[in-house]
């Protein structure tokens, strides 16, 4: 069963390559689900603790939510996005999840540009 929905993941995210980066996000059929789907896929675990403010959110620990290239696929897609054009469906697409699941993707994106940096 796994497999078959890995076949179907990446089906999905190879469509979406034709679509980033974008310009113009509203000439974009389904920009809207295209990033809620876009943003499931760039989840490599839901787990752990994360400190958000004065609160602390728990996260069941699920480790194979989506396989290493799925997830690299999806998370190269949301860079080169972020990278070369308007971000706006992606902030709203974050604004539809649960704030733990925000602040996860954010701490990924700030690890990931400062492994980048380091890099420089």
């Amino acid at each position: 069963m796994k497999a078959f929905e890995n076949i179907i993941v990446r089906r999905k995210l190879a469509s979406f390559r034709s679509v980033f980066p974008h310009d113009d996000p509203s000439e974009v059929k389904n920009i809207d689900g295209i990033y809620d789907d876009i943003l499931e896929f760039s989840r490599s675990v839901s787990g752990g603790t994360l400190f958000v403010e004065a609160y602390t959110y728990r996260v069941s620990y699920r480790p194979d939510l989506y396989s290493k290239s799925v997830t690299r696929a999806a998370w190269k897609l949301l860079l080169l996005q972020i990278g070369n054009g308007p971000t706006s469906p992606l902030v709203q697409a974050l604004a539809k999840r649960p704030p733990v699941e925000a602040g996860i993707f954010l701490s990924t994106l700030l690890t990931t540009c400062m492994d980048d940096v380091d890099e420089l």
